[in-house]
C-alpha cells in the first residue's frame, strides 16, 4: 500500500508473552446468528482506511492504494 513506508519497533518480552497468548482468530459466528451483525471492514479495507487516515494526519503525500 505504501511502497516506501518502514516500521521498527522494540520488541518488549513481557508485552510479546501476552500477544503469543491470543488466539490467531476469533469466532464471530454467535454474534452474525444471534443480532445479525456483520463487519464493517476486511483486512485490506481496513488497512487501506487506516493508512489513509495515518497519511492525512501525518501529511504524508504518497497515495494509499
Amino acid at each position: 500500500y505504501l511502497p516506501h513506508f518502514k516500521m521498527t519497533y522494540d520488541l518488549r518480552p513481557e508485552l510479546q508473552k501476552i500477544a503469543d497468548s491470543w488466539p490467531d482468530s476469533l469466532d464471530d459466528s454467535a454474534a452474525r446468528n444471534e443480532w445479525g451483525w456483520k463487519p464493517e471492514y476486511d483486512l485490506d479495507s481496513m488497512t487501506v482506511d487506516m493508512l489513509e487516515k495515518l497519511s492525512k494526519k501525518l501529511d504524508i503525500k504518497e497515495k494509499v492504494s
